[in-house]
C-alpha cells in the first residue's frame, strides 16, 4: 500500500512538472524575448546569449511611445503662451479621450521635471495683456500711452511698474527652449488635433504612418492615404453619406497643398452627388420597405436638398484647372442606384458657373428641387 501511494504521489509530481513546463513555455512564447538578440528568456528574464538580465520585448511599445509623444506635443501646444497649471478637474475632455492623459497634474509635473515647461517670466506674462489694459496701467501711473504694444510693454518694464497679474507669477508656466525644440519636431500631431473634422484618431494615424514609413511624407500625405482607404471601405459597404464627407475632406487637403487641379474635381463630385440625391438613398430604401411614407421623403427633399455653397466656392477656386469632360465621367460613375437630377441640368449649371460665377443660385435651387421631386415620385 505504501509503495502504491508513493507511486501515485510521484505520478502527481511528474504531471505537475510537465504542466509547469508547458505553462512556462506558453508564457515565454507570448512576449518574454530579449530585445537585443531575440533569445528566449528564462523565468528570471535572464538572457544566456547576452549573459545578463534584460527587459522582455513588449508588444505595442512603439505605440505607447507614440502616444506619450502625442500627448506631450498637445500639452506643450497649449503652453505656447504662459498659462496656469491645469488641475485634474479643469481639463478639456480630449485630454483623456484623445491623448490618454488621466492625471494632468502628474503629467505636468513630469514635463516640468524634464525641462519641457518652465516658470514664466514677467516679460512673458505681460504679453498676455491687451493693449487697452496696458494703456490703463500706464495712465494710472502718469506715463505716456502712445505707441504699439511692444512700446507699451517696454515702458512698463523700464519703469518697474507692478501689475496685478504679477501676484500670481509663480503659478504661470510656459514652454521652455527644450520643450519648443520637441514641439517643433512633432508639429504633425498638432495638425492632427486641429483637424477634428477628419475624424482621424491618433491610433489610426500611427498605424498608417508605421505601415508606410516614408521619411519624405508630411502630415497631409498620411491623411490622404487614410482617406483613400476609407473610400474603398465606404463604397464596399455602400455608406454613401460618409463617402460624400470623405471626398469633401480630401478636397480640403488638396486646397491646403494648393492642388486645385485635384480639389476642383472633388468639389464637383460632391456637388453632383448631392444634386443626384446622395442624402436620400437611405430614405428611399426605407420607403420601399414601408418604414417611412412617400410624403415624408418628398417633403424632406423639397425643403433640404439645396446646392451647397461651399462646394460651389471650392469648385470656382479651381475652375481654371477644370476639364468639362469630368461632369460626364463623374455622373456616370455615381455608385448609388437613383439619380434625382439629370446630366443636362448639371451640365447647364456647371457651364453657367464657368461663364458667370455670379449666377442666381436660388433660381437653380428651385429648378433642381422641382426636378428631384418629380424623379422621386417616379422612383417611389
Amino acid at each position: 500500500m505504501i509503495k502504491l501511494l508513493d507511486f501515485i504521489e510521484k505520478g502527481k509530481s511528474f504531471l505537475e512538472n510537465i504542466n509547469s513546463q508547458n505553462t512556462s513555455n506558453i508564457t515565454n512564447s507570448k512576449s518574454k524575448y530579449c530585445e537585443n538578440c531575440g533569445q528566449l528568456l528564462n523565468k528570471n528574464l535572464f538572457c544566456p546569449n547576452c549573459n545578463k538580465t534584460v527587459k522582455p520585448e513588449i508588444k505595442n511599445n512603439n505605440y505607447k511611445q507614440f502616444m506619450k509623444e502625442y500627448a506631450t506635443t498637445i500639452v506643450l501646444w497649449l503652453y505656447n503662451k504662459p498659462k496656469k497649471l491645469y488641475k485634474n478637474n479643469e481639463v478639456p475632455l480630449y485630454f483623456q479621450s484623445e491623448c490618454g492623459i488621466f492625471n494632468i497634474s502628474l503629467f505636468l509635473k513630469e514635463l516640468i521635471a524634464n525641462d519641457y515647461l518652465k516658470k514664466a517670466s514677467k516679460e512673458e506674462i505681460i504679453e498676455l495683456l491687451k493693449v487697452n489694459e496696458l494703456k490703463n496701467i500706464l495712465k494710472n501711473n502718469n506715463l505716456p500711452t502712445t505707441g504699439n504694444k511692444s512700446n507699451l510693454i517696454a515702458r512698463i518694464l523700464n519703469n518697474n511698474i507692478s501689475i496685478p497679474i504679477y501676484k500670481e507669477i509663480d503659478n504661470y508656466y510656459v514652454m521652455s527652449s527644450k520643450g519648443n525644440d520637441f514641439y517643433n519636431s512633432h508639429l504633425e500631431y498638432v495638425e492632427l488635433h486641429r483637424h477634428q473634422q477628419y475624424q482621424i484618431t491618433p491610433k489610426e494615424y500611427y498605424e498608417i504612418k508605421t505601415n508606410i514609413n516614408n521619411p519624405n511624407y508630411k502630415f497631409n500625405d498620411y491623411v490622404w492615404n487614410i482617406f483613400q482607404k476609407r473610400n474603398l471601405e465606404y463604397e464596399t459597404n455602400k455608406n454613401y453619406n460618409q463617402l460624400y464627407f470623405n471626398y469633401l475632406n480630401m478636397a480640403q487637403v488638396c486646397d491646403e497643398d494648393n492642388k486645385f487641379n485635384i480639389s476642383v474635381n472633388l468639389y464637383l463630385k460632391c456637388l453632383i452627388y448631392e444634386l443626384c440625391g446622395i442624402f436620400l438613398q437611405e430614405d428611399i430604401k426605407w420607403c420601399k420597405q414601408k418604414i417611412i411614407s412617400k410624403s415624408k421623403i418628398i417633403e424632406y427633399a423639397s425643403q433640404t436638398n439645396k446646392i451647397n455653397q461651399n462646394n460651389i466656392k471650392g469648385f470656382l477656386n479651381g475652375k481654371d484647372c477644370f476639364n468639362k469632360d469630368e461632369v460626364f465621367n463623374i455622373y456616370n460613375s455615381i455608385p448609388f442606384n437613383w439619380k434625382l437630377c439629370s446630366l443636362k441640368t448639371i451640365e447647364d449649371l456647371v457651364t453657367e458657373l464657368l461663364e458667370n460665377s455670379m449666377i442666381d443660385i436660388e433660381e437653380y435651387n428651385q429648378k433642381i428641387v422641382h426636378e428631384q421631386v418629380i424623379n422621386l415620385k417616379k422612383i417611389l
